[in-house]
């Protein structure tokens, strides 16, 4: 392989029930800009995912300055700026919010490049995402994707939805990036005025296969579109035909060696050939944190309820059960925006699937101890009002979270593999379960006799089943990471 050949596709394949991405070989030189076309469908976002590892290959292999993909180190993407089509930041965030997430992903990430990007777009950084217009999105995918020193570029559609003034500036900002010889940028569009002003080469894909892939001068000059009849198309030899766009009436048919067709077809009208159709997981938690913050207030008016009934019912049962539906809740609201968009985007940033999933479970478990500390310490408070066993409410506390820990391990794999909404039901059945605790516990607090046996045993046996209970809810964390470990190994996006 050439020094100067930036990345490599070898047979690259990918097969899914309706489409196949067919083998795709082609050398991408460093320091050029290379354009991506062809209809929707055609395979150009499943091209761009295979290069960012997105998506497991059937076959072939990609490689990176000569190393394949499989083999980089683990931080490689800081150095590729991404903007994929329909990924976007969490509609709750700001602009200001999304500089501390990079920021703690990239570490060479340029906070003064970012705020100037944002001054230049007309960026508000307290603004939420949410009430940002598309070309505004865009407009803040492109400041994160320019502002980590990246040497290539991988854009999707990055020019949709922006007036045209707006991109002309981004034209010009990737005539600007591919300056250095070690840069390289690969598009894909749909504006074809756009790929004619800045691209190098041109990679045609049709129906998942690789029609050519060579410089802009050479199609202009040896490529051609034939507009004909129906007839006349089948006349043309097949050899020849690159591309064709049926109507009712006509065809527009994409050749080759287009003066051979005008020598042998005179009558047969050509057009000159247009182009158609180091990271650490700070950023990760930030990221988390952040898709949650519009939750606080609805979470601090519920526990102001509970704290209250609690009060009132002199019972820190009430409390401590809030805490974990609590927690609960969190998690969904977690993963439910990682299924939507938020594993995706992170598989764009420089971490890999492992650490992905290791965020998660260190998010949550972070999450278990913070909402334990303040049910507990809140409990007791309660506890003692009511002049309460401490004993009782401590040991309460600590097995409301231990059950809450298992309840997370069976639901984040289950998330994960099958989606969700389905790993809703497995939630249903752990919360009965513990309701059933709970009702249970009150009855026998009404009666004497078995309250005074499980006072017995609470005080001979206390210390060694807590010390079980906290153990078996922790191997079974352990055991559900390996799992989920294993299933993101296998998830494509």
């Amino acid at each position: 392989m050439s020094i100067d050949t930036a990345i490599r596709l070898h047979n690259v394949t990918k097969n899914y029930e309706s489409f196949t991405l067919y083998h795709i070989t082609m050398d991408i030189p460093k320091g050029c800009i290379v354009g991506l076309v062809g209809e929707n469908g055609a395979g150009k976002t499943t091209l761009l995912k295979a290069i960012l590892d997105m998506i497991h290959l059937d076959e072939g292999q990609i490689s990176l300055d000569g190393v394949p993909v499989s083999r980089l180190s683990y931080d490689w993407k800081k150095e590729v700026g991404v903007i994929l089509s329909g990924l976007d930041f969490a509609a709750s965030m700001n602009a200001r919010e999304i500089g501390n997430i990079m920021a703690g992903t990239y570490e060479n990430w340029q906070q003064n490049v970012y705020e100037a990007y944002l001054q230049r777009f007309k960026i508000e950084p307290g603004k939420t995402v949410q009430k940002y217009s598309k070309g505004m999105k865009m407009k803040l995918n492109i400041a994160v994707a320019l502002s980590h020193q990246a040497k290539l570029l991988i854009f999707d559609e990055a020019t949709s939805g922006l007036d045209p003034i707006v991109r002309d500036d981004i034209l010009d900002l990737l005539l600007e990036f591919i300056q250095d010889e070690e840069h390289t940028a690969i598009i894909s569009s749909h504006i074809v005025t756009d790929l004619e002003k800045v691209a190098d080469y041109i990679a045609f894909l049709h129906e998942g296969k690789l029609k050519f892939y060579m410089n802009k001068d050479e199609i202009l000059y040896h490529y051609g579109v034939v507009r004909c009849s129906p007839q006349q198309y089948q006349k043309l030899p097949k050899e020849l035909v690159k591309g064709v766009r049926k109507g009712n009436f006509s065809y527009d048919v994409l050749i080759s060696a287009k003066q051979k067709i005008h020598q042998s077809f005179p009558e047969i009208a050509i057009d000159n050939a247009g182009i158609k159709g180091g990271t650490s997981m700070k950023g990760l938690i930030l990221k988390d944190f952040y898709s949650i913050k519009n939750y606080f207030k609805i979470y601090s008016a519920t526990f102001l309820f509970f704290l209250i009934y609690a009060v009132c019912m002199k019972s820190p049962m009430y409390l401590i059960f809030m805490g974990m539906l609590m927690g609960v809740s969190t998690l969904f609201n977690v993963l439910s925006l990682d299924e939507a968009s938020g594993f995706a985007f992170a598989m764009s940033l420089p971490v890999t699937r492992k650490q992905i999933v290791r965020e998660k479970y260190l998010f949550f478990a972070g999450m278990i101890v913070i909402i334990w500390g303040l049910t507990t310490v809140l409990a007791m408070l309660v506890n003692l009002y009511a002049r309460q066993d401490l004993k009782e409410c401590i040991f309460s506390a600590l097995v409301c979270t231990a059950f809450y820990l298992m309840i997370m391990s069976l639901i984040i794999p289950v998330a994960m593999k099958l989606g969700v909404q389905k790993s809703r039901y497995v939630m249903l059945v752990c919360v009965a379960l513990p309701c059933v605790i709970f009702i249970v516990w009150t009855q026998m607090q009404e009666n004497a006799q078995m309250l005074r046996m499980a006072d017995t045993v609470m005080s001979q046996s206390f210390g060694m089943i807590l010390t079980g209970i906290l153990a078996a809810a922790v191997l079974i964390y352990a055991i559900s990471y390996r799992i989920s470990l294993q299933i993101f190994a296998k998830k494509e996006f």
